[in-house]
């Protein structure tokens, strides 16, 4: 079976009964949890412009 075979068989799997996605965070949690990666990297990210 191909890759693209066994991707287009599981999304037919999963699309018979599909289920919401459900955010558990906020996006201002998500920058702030990334936020000590930026400046580990020297990231030059405006969290405000993200979201």
């Amino acid at each position: 079976m191909s890759l693209v075979s066994a991707i287009d068989e599981y999304i037919e799997t999963v699309n018979e009964n599909p289920k919401p996605f459900v955010w558990t965070k906020t996006a201002d949690n998500i920058l702030d949890k990334l936020a000590p990666l930026y400046a580990k990297n020297d990231i030059k990210a405006n969290c405000e412009t993200l979201h």
